[in-house]
């Protein structure tokens, strides 16, 4: 005898599962968006660390150039640009990190004339901060700082623990 799934065994279980989604979806999407930040704030501090390299292999200064749309949040329109001349658009493009993966996360800098400055000959790198978060979780911001002093490159959560990154202080 061939047996089968009657109507009612399928409905009820399509109805349980429906429910049990229902509940997981939203826990999906905030772990995704959690996923996508901390990818952001690894991928930014890469990035600068491998320009601060390439400032000392080369043994000459380099700028990052911040380039930004009206409203990057939302547009993901956002780049750093890499070169060899502190005036943006201007001498050879060396490296490019843009922010087209990374809609819907607010996006600040607040870096001088938007450019950060890599000392070729002991790495150190500007003062000034990139501020980012999620765009619908604003109130847990991260920050990748830089510190001229120290020449460090930190990646730590504004007013608190964020993301597995610790606290801002005075001294990072």
């Amino acid at each position: 005898m061939l047996r089968g799934f009657t109507l009612l065994e399928m409905l009820i279980t399509i109805s349980v599962m429906s429910v049990l989604l229902a509940f997981a979806a939203p826990n999906l999407y905030l772990y995704q968006q959690k996923h996508k930040i901390m990818n952001l704030a690894s991928e930014l501090h890469g990035f600068l660390v491998q320009a601060k390299s390439e400032a000392v292999f080369r043994n000459a200064d380099l700028w990052a150039h911040i380039e930004m749309d009206s409203n990057p949040t939302v547009t993901g329109k956002w780049s750093i640009r890499v070169t060899d001349s502190e005036v943006s658009g201007a001498g050879e493009t060396i490296q490019v990190m843009t922010g087209d993966r990374y809609r819907n996360i607010f996006f600040q800098s607040n870096h001088p004339s938007n450019q950060i400055k890599f000392n070729g000959i002991r790495g150190k790198v500007t003062n000034g901060t990139l501020r980012f978060a999620l765009a619908n979780v604003i109130e847990k911001p991260l920050n990748l700082r830089s510190s001229f002093g120290a020449s460090r490159l930190i990646v730590c959560g504004e007013g608190g623990e964020f993301y597995g990154y610790s606290q801002c202080n005075s001294q990072n």
